[in-house]
Order: C-alpha cells, then sequence, then structure tokens
C-alpha cells in the first residue's frame, strides 16, 4: 500500500473548483434539492457536513476531521452524534496527515462506497485531499452519486462525478511523491 503526499507544484490546481460553487453558508433549500434529487450524498468537511445536515439531507458517507480552515469545528461532536442518533452504524477512524492522502483514508473510501450503509469517516489529521479518493472509488462503486465539499472563503462546491473526473484524478495521483505507507490491512 501507498500513501500519495501533494507535491507544491498541484497546490495552485486544486484551489480550482472541481465543480458548481455555492456561495454563502447554507444553499437554497430548493435549489439543493434539484441538484441531489435521488442522488446519493458524499459529504467532504465539516461545515459541509453540518449545512447538508442543517438542511435535512443524510449523507452515504461523510468524511470530518473536526477542523475548519486549520481550527477547532466546535460542532463536530454534536455533528458525530447527530449521526450515530440517526442510524449510522459504519464509523471508521483514519489518519491522514496535511497535505497527504493515506492508504488508510483511501481505503476508508473505498471501503464506504461499496456499502449498502451510511458511514462516517473521522479522519486525524486533514480531509482536505479526500475529494480526490472520492472522485476515483465513487463512479465504480456508487451507481448515481453528487459530492459536496468546502472551498475555503467561498462557499460548497458540488460535484458529479463522472469518467473524466475519476481519470484526472487519477493522473492527479500519479504526480503526487509516492511514500510506503505504515498501515498494513487485514483481509
Amino acid at each position: 500500500m501507498v500513501d500519495y503526499k501533494l507535491p507544491e507544484s498541484l497546490r495552485d490546481e486544486l484551489k480550482e473548483p472541481f465543480g458548481q460553487v455555492l456561495r454563502g453558508d447554507t444553499p437554497i433549500l430548493s435549489k439543493f434539492q434539484e441538484m441531489v434529487g435521488e442522488r446519493a450524498i458524499i459529504t467532504v468537511g465539516d461545515v459541509t457536513t453540518f449545512n447538508v445536515l442543517k438542511l435535512g439531507y443524510w449523507p452515504r458517507i461523510a468524511i470530518v476531521d473536526g477542523n475548519t480552515k486549520r481550527g477547532d469545528f466546535k460542532e463536530s461532536g454534536e455533528l458525530l452524534k447527530k449521526f450515530m442518533k440517526n442510524g449510522y452504524t459504519d464509523t471508521v477512524s483514519v489518519e491522514n496527515p496535511a497535505g497527504m492522502m493515506t492508504a488508510e483514508l483511501c481505503h476508508a473510501i473505498e471501503e464506504a462506497a461499496g456499502n449498502l450503509t451510511s458511514t462516517i469517516i473521522a479522519v486525524d489529521g486533514e480531509e482536505d485531499l479526500a475529494l480526490i479518493p472520492c472522485m476515483i472509488s465513487v463512479p465504480m462503486r456508487i451507481k448515481d452519486a453528487v459530492l459536496f465539499y468546502g472551498q475555503p472563503d467561498v462557499g460548497m462546491v458540488v460535484v458529479y462525478p463522472t469518467p473524466e473526473l475519476r481519470k484526472r484524478c487519477i493522473e492527479l495521483t500519479r504526480q503526487c511523491e509516492i511514500q510506503i505507507s505504515k498501515i498494513v490491512f487485514k483481509a
């Protein structure tokens, strides 16, 4: 298993949104309903997940780290309690340092995408790059999905996983520095 480390050369490219930006704290409910339809929802980020929950939607996969803009997100504890109270049966804890996509994170996303139950992936570290492994795994495992992630100081980004985006994300991982993972998975 390998971990991917984002090189400095890719940082500017990843500042550009992968999809449509929804400005403001919470998108208008009617617009949100239109975007989601019957799709499975995947959220990356605490504030994004919190805002989706405030609209009354429950993500199939929620990836959170307890922080927003490198600071504590005080609503995280409340957020996780809400998830657990509403039938989330799978909670996976992973380590993922800043600027990395660890094998552990990638594996958790792939497993969650293959599950029929909803999953919370609680990241110890940073979940900012989780969009990339989501775009690689989700189209292969979930027939119809929509992904939401936060764009700091801008809003929430909505992305519909496509074969083209999957290919782009695979190419991004090929440009990353590869490190041997410290994690060994049990069969």
